[in-house]
């Protein structure tokens, strides 16, 4: 054996020692050489990469770029990028690439040393992801937070309009222009009181009445009002897959997917289009977490599964980052909250939703609701009739509007009104005339002295004082904040005074919820 024979021996000793990949290609492509690991790493034997070029193993996009890369590698003696390889069976490789300009039996050519990165790709993809959630989730929080506080002010501002329209009402014969007026009055502040709920869905802290339900009656039931929300030339196909049981409040969830199903129908304009809905049950695990854009946060388990399709315009990324924002939309203004509203209901009932979508080929929303595995929520037993035992009324509250809505209202009814501009006020004036007061009406977010300071002062000097709590925040936060407190009930402002007096009527005809160790009417 001569020196030569020898030295290529010793050569292809060493390189097939070497655990990064190694390839030798003519600058053409054409593969000259390979060791070992790569042929290992790519379920290819080395005689079949001899008959093969580097486009026949690049990802199509990696390939693409092969003429630019051979440029700058004849510019320059090294070379170090990143590409993507094909195995054999298909498998995508991420690779860090060395390349170094030499000479190959006396041709040009590239030897290509290929390192192995697909896990620490996939490591800074999930990175990437977690991170991308964070900043989703801190973003949801804080304009989360924003809308609960606007939709608070709003609401108490709001109580003046509609609690002065309703007073006025009642002086205002049936037939009079002014009671014309009034009526629009009362219909626009009802209507912004309306959208000042979606806001507190959006804030993920709306009313929920929970019960058990199955999601694929609940679209069937919707179905015909779903039909008639939609464009003329577009139709709706419902698909479901068996039972799909869960916990929710009816009427918010199909606001839900109502607000899902109208956006798919837009994404049509004026073409004919079909809106697919389809109902299942899915098992999540991490993986499909890890590849999927999920806003909202859950966890391994099962999952009820709403998915609202169309083939429609379909999104980029730039729109896919802002749908979830109030307000936002690709279409015309003044449309209220839109999709914010649909990701405050579903965050309500622990959810998450997933959006993939497709220029020109369409959008995929997925709506993931915890399964149902207790038994059906009982629903309360109507409380047994009680006669009242006073009807002085202590009315709480910071905003003056509101003191003089709930006096007139009140008073029009018949009762003696008492009222407290703050916590401070309503405990000094309980103190001395507790005996006489019979309820109160407690607002819950107060400056100083904050609704629950005042509750627990109240209930110090009576212990079975009954107390309404009163917010232009929702009852499930006000649930969160009294949790461990006996509520007669919950008043949401704005309200009309109708409304009051009504509230008032059937809190006085059962028993004191502290009289029974529970509440009585202050369900989530």
């Amino acid at each position: 054996m001569d020196d030569s024979h020898s030295e290529l021996a010793w050569l292809r000793t060493l390189l097939n020692s070497m655990e990064d990949a190694l390839f030798v290609h003519a600058l053409d492509g054409q593969i000259l050489e390979c060791n070992a690991a790569a042929c290992k790493r790519m379920g290819y034997e080395r005689d079949e990469f001899l008959q093969m070029r580097t486009h026949d193993f690049d990802a199509p996009d990696f390939s693409a770029d092969f003429d630019r890369r051979v440029q700058v590698q004849l510019a320059r003696k090294n070379y170090r990028f990143e590409g993507v390889h094909l195995a054999k069976d298909g498998t995508p490789i991420n690779v860090d690439i060395h390349t170094t300009l030499i000479d190959y039996r006396g041709q040009p050519a590239i030897l290509a040393v290929m390192r192995d990165i697909t896990e620490r790709k996939r490591a800074e993809f999930e990175r990437e992801t977690l991170r991308t959630r964070v900043l989703q989730s801190e973003k949801l929080e804080s304009l989360g937070v924003m809308a609960g506080g606007i939709a608070h002010d709003f609401n108490n501002l709001l109580m003046g309009i509609l609690g002065n329209a309703s007073i006025a009402m009642l002086d205002v014969p049936e037939h009079s222009r002014i009671r014309h007026c009034l009526d629009q009055i009362e219909s626009a502040a009802q209507r912004a009181a309306n959208l000042s709920q979606q806001m507190l869905a959006y804030s993920g802290n709306a009313s929920y009445s929970l019960k058990r339900a199955d999601l694929r009656q609940l679209v069937q039931d919707a179905a015909p009002a779903l039909s008639a929300s939609i464009g003329r030339q577009h139709r709706i196909e419902c698909r479901f897959d068996g039972e799909a049981l869960i916990h929710a409040d009816e009427v918010q969830l199909r606001q839900a997917i109502m607000g899902l199903v109208s956006n798919a129908s837009e994404s049509y304009g004026d073409c004919d289009g079909v809106v697919t809905v389809t109902v299942r049950t899915e098992h999540v695990d991490h993986e499909m977490l890890r590849l999927h854009h999920i806003v909202g946060t859950i966890t391994d388990g099962t999952y009820a599964v709403l998915e609202v399709g169309d083939s429609g315009c379909g999104m980029d990324e730039r729109v896919l980052e802002r749908i979830f924002d109030p307000f936002f939309t690709t279409k015309f203004t003044g449309r209220g909250l839109g999709l914010a509203a649909v990701i405050g209901i579903v965050r309500g009932h622990r959810g998450a939703v997933s959006v993939s979508s497709t220029v020109g080929k369409g959008s995929t929303f997925r709506v993931y609701l915890p399964a149902a595995v207790s038994g059906a929520v009982q629903p309360m037993r109507p409380a047994p009739r009680a006669h009242s035992f006073g009807k002085t009324i202590l009315v709480v509250d910071d905003e003056e509007i509101v003191l003089n809505v709930g006096r007139h209202g009140l008073e029009r009814a018949g009762y003696n009104v008492l009222t407290a501009s703050s916590g401070a006020d309503a405990i000094e004036i309980f103190r001395e005339r507790h005996e006489e007061i019979g309820l109160i009406i407690l607002d819950m977010t107060m400056p100083r002295m904050s609704g629950e300071e005042t509750f627990r002062a109240l209930r110090e000097i009576q212990g079975d004082a009954r107390i309404v709590v009163s917010s232009g925040y929702s009852r499930s936060d006000a649930a969160l904040r009294f949790d461990a407190e006996s509520i007669e009930d919950f008043l949401q402002k704005p309200y009309r005074t109708t409304e009051l007096v009504a509230l008032i009527t059937k809190v006085f005809e059962q028993p004191p919820a502290i009289a029974a160790g529970q509440t009585a009417n202050f369900q989530i």
